[in-house]
């Protein structure tokens, strides 16, 4: 029978054991795996008693229950932080309310690129997800939690994450034929109009493409693009040879160059070739003046009792209302007095010829 080995020569597992005699890799990973798993269970736990103190507390009346004492995982504060340094900070995202894909790719673009501004803050879909959620409405808002509950009564593991966020809201704006459709029809109809400039025409173009997925090619975006532009910026393009535009974005430049030089030539008539709009001349009527000057409009035939009659000369009818100052008689002013020694002969007295002289 072999003997025990005394207690300090047995193998002691706190003892680092020598070169070679580690476990196999799979007890390694199995031992940490359970590890793992009693680390996540004892954190419930702890969760749970907290749980359960508050909602005592709560219950008893007692509505100022510290919060912040719990270990419970908080949502990302609104206040993130954004990595590049000395950058402004990036504006809040849109709110979804499921008004059209342009928005629902606004509010993406806008929370993806806040996920990429600030890396430490957002490491987790869930993070994402929650995040995501803050810029949702009412109705988008109880959609997603609707959609979380169903799937956590299926699989209790589950967490929630961005991707699946994005595609909840994505079927809430219809099903993907009739999004389709509806984007075949826009972009037979979309045209560029005379204040629109190519970029926001491109951006339009661009949520139609999105919604028809990959299977629409360069070439056949460049002939929509083109097809929705003005017809004279059209007209100067297909003069051109296609390689100078081999991609939208090259053909987008070269469509707003030729845009804002059409536009500067309509609005400063001075460029030579510009096209001027010259002012008509004005015409003259019978008596020499501008026609479109307003004439002062002439006194009817009937003339009103009271109106002073015209002056007539010395020879022709007198006034009957004028008293001359010399011989206080009517009908004539005191210069046209007969009586008067100043008044000057009649016409008929001096003729040429007699006395024409002046006497000695």
């Amino acid at each position: 029978m072999d003997s025990i080995p005394p207690r300090s020569q047995q193998p002691d597992d706190s003892q680092p054991t020598v070169e070679g005699d580690d476990p196999p890799p799979e007890a390694i990973a199995r031992e940490l795996a359970e590890l793992r798993a009693w680390r996540l269970i004892e954190k419930d736990r702890h969760e749970l008693r907290k749980l359960r103190e508050l909602k005592r507390k709560v219950q008893q009346g007692d509505l100022s229950a510290p919060e912040e004492d719990l270990d419970c995982p908080q949502p990302p504060p609104r206040e993130y932080g954004y990595s590049n340094i000395g950058a402004p900070r990036p504006k809040d995202p849109e709110m979804f309310s499921n008004r059209d894909r342009q928005q629902y790719n606004c509010w993406v673009r806008d929370c993806e690129g806040i996920f990429r501004g600030a890396p430490r803050t957002f490491e987790t879909p869930v993070q994402k997800a929650d995040f995501g959620a803050r810029f949702l409405d009412e109705t988008m808002r109880t959609i997603w939690e609707t959609y979380c509950s169903d799937e956590l009564r299926k699989d209790p593991s589950w967490s929630p994450n961005w991707d699946q966020m994005k595609a909840v809201m994505l079927d809430c704006l219809g099903p993907e034929a009739v999004r389709r459709l509806s984007a075949h029809n826009a972009l037979k109809r979309i045209k560029q109009r005379q204040d629109q400039d190519p970029n926001q025409l491109l951006s339009k173009l661009t949520t139609l493409w999105s919604e028809l997925g990959s299977q629409v090619s360069e070439e056949q975006r460049k002939m929509d693009f083109m097809g929705a532009l003005l017809p004279d910026i059209q007209k100067e393009l297909l003069l051109r040879d296609p390689d100078d535009f081999p991609t939208v974005s090259t053909l987008n430049t070269l469509a707003r160059y030729l845009w804002n030089k059409n536009r500067k030539a309509n609005t400063h008539p001075d460029q030579p070739g510009a096209k001027t709009e010259t002012a008509p001349k004005p015409t003259t009527d019978s008596r020499g003046g501008p026609s479109g000057t307003r004439k002062k409009p002439r006194r009817s035939a009937a003339a009103p009792a009271d109106r002073k009659p015209p002056k007539t000369d010395h020879n022709g009818p007198k006034e009957t209302n004028v008293i001359c100052w010399g011989c206080n008689q009517p009908g004539h002013y005191k210069n046209e007095c007969p009586k008067s020694k100043d008044t000057p002969k009649s016409s008929s007295a001096h003729k040429p010829g007699k006395d024409s002289g002046r006497k000695t």
